[in-house]
């Protein structure tokens, strides 16, 4: 998770559709950044998710076409 160079103690913030929270429990902090690293660590690079979208686009164009054609 982000590093903000602060004194402040790490909180982890949520929002959902309902409200949202601020979470300053150390386990709750470690958990939600062990989560994050976990994330970050099998993200696709910007470059590889920029071929995805590409690739999805493209190929969505084509079905749209195809069936346009029926």
């Amino acid at each position: 998770m982000p590093d903000f160079d602060s004194d402040d103690p790490p909180v982890v913030y949520l929002e959902n559709i309902s409200g949202a929270l601020f979470l300053d429990k150390a386990y709750h902090v470690q958990g939600h950044s062990l989560a994050f690293d976990h994330l970050r660590a099998t993200a696709l690079s910007p470059a590889d998710t920029v071929t995805l979208l590409r690739g999805k686009a493209d190929a969505m164009k084509a079905q749209a076409v195809r069936e346009g054609a029926e």
